[in-house]
């Protein structure tokens, strides 16, 4: 199904968000797999210029990362800082998407 096409987006968005956390413990992996879901989602609604849209996916990522404690685990691992220990020295690749996202958070902001 086609992005425009699509009736129920929060259903949609819920449906994938809880199939990337099912079964998964909480790692670092698991929430750059939420954080890149919803950055996704969020490049599409600003795609059909819904700004309404990624609003709502916003207010749909908090309550998620309230319920499954995203926020304390983070803090218990040391903070977004110790990300780092996850991923290792950062390689030229890295560094890549690591920019690849600033652009993509930067065409969103532009775009809207």
């Amino acid at each position: 199904m086609k992005w425009k096409e699509m009736k129920n987006y929060k259903e949609h968005y819920i449906l994938v968000v809880n199939g990337t956390f099912s079964d998964v413990t909480l790692s670092w992996g698991s929430v750059v797999a939420l954080f890149y879901v919803a950055c996704r989602f969020v490049v599409k609604a600003a795609e059909i210029n819904s700004v309404d849209l990624v609003r709502s996916i916003i207010n749909w990522t908090m309550p998620f990362i309230r319920k499954t404690c995203i926020l304390t685990w983070i803090r218990e691992q040391g903070g977004w800082g110790a990300i780092r220990s996850y991923f290792g020295t950062p390689t030229w690749q890295t560094v890549g998407v690591f920019l690849a996202g600033v652009l993509t958070v930067g065409l969103v902001l532009y775009k809207m």
